[in-house]
């Protein structure tokens, strides 16, 4: 998981590094396929990683709203196959400008 800008006015090649809390403060949401359920909350490490154990199926994965964050990611469609490692990246948009 990525997230940024991180402060406004963000140069390119100098971008401000992202603070643990960032990534700590957000939540992933796994859902049933048509989303009437939330199966999961799952937490995300200081460092934007996350881990979810899913039983094979079709699952809808998403973000917690949080301030103006957006993601071209998420919502997403995920089928979930025995024993694969199925790999979501989740890049965040702070809105900061």
């Amino acid at each position: 998981m990525t997230i940024g800008p991180n402060c406004p006015v963000e140069q390119p090649n100098q971008p401000c590094p992202t603070p643990p809390s960032a990534y700590t403060l957000r939540k992933v949401l796994v859902y049933t396929p048509n989303r009437s359920t939330l199966l999961f909350t799952v937490d995300i490490d200081s460092q934007g990683l996350y881990s979810i154990d899913l039983i094979p199926a079709d699952y809808v994965i998403d973000l917690k709203p949080t301030g103006m964050d957006r993601s071209p990611d998420v919502p997403a469609n995920v089928t979930i196959h025995a024993n694969v490692v199925t790999r979501l990246d989740i890049r965040i948009d702070t809105g900061l400008r």
